[in-house]
């Protein structure tokens, strides 16, 4: 799942600060399945929401619509040196997928719902999140057509520019004051 690889991602990066029992990232790891536990097993959440999808049409024409709004932002923006994407293409194919019979997807429930989240984190992003933020998002989750897939989301992140690369990072630091290790302005030191 997400939370796994992000957890297993994040113990790479900090090696064997990652792995001891007294860093936060062990406790990350072992709550990481929580999720799946607590509301269904995900193959069940993810039939559950095609049944939703063959049930109430008007809620797909929805999400579809919120889609569609996203991929306008994404094709009106110029595009930067380095940076291209095929969320357009994940939503046209997320469509064919979608009016398939319902037999025929329930095989693949898992990745049609995945690729939906995405592409729902994605419109988020676009339309009312950071637009950085939002570019390095699409180039690493949906690569252009003839990209090879990412195996991880580390090296999805190496294939990113550099001032992109910065302004993420910038965007997770917490400065803690020297002179009383305590964070400035309330701001929790315990990430």
């Amino acid at each position: 799942t997400t939370w796994g690889a992000v957890a297993v991602e994040a113990m790479e990066c900090f090696g064997g600060n990652g792995y001891v029992e007294e860093g936060p990232l062990t406790r990350l790891y072992r709550a990481a399945p929580l999720g799946s536990i607590w509301e269904g097993s995900g193959n069940v959440m993810c039939l559950d929401v095609l049944r939703a999808i063959a049930r109430e049409p008007q809620s797909t024409a929805a999400v579809f619509a919120e889609l569609s709004s996203a991929v306008q932002v994404v094709e009106a923006a110029p595009k930067r040196a380095g940076i291209d994407n095929g969320y357009g293409a994940a939503i046209t194919s997320l469509r064919a997928q979608l009016v398939r019979p319902p037999f025929e997807l329930e095989p693949v429930a898992r990745a049609i719902v995945d690729r939906l989240a995405q592409c729902l984190e994605a419109a988020a992003l676009l339309l009312h999140g950071d637009r950085v933020v939002a570019a390095a998002f699409l180039a690493t989750r949906f690569p252009p057509a003839g990209a090879p897939p990412f195996q991880s989301l580390g090296s999805a992140a190496a294939q990113l520019p550099a001032d992109i690369i910065a302004h993420l990072l910038g965007r997770v630091r917490v400065p803690i004051s020297a002179a009383d290790n305590t964070p400035p302005h309330g701001a929790s030191a315990r990430l």
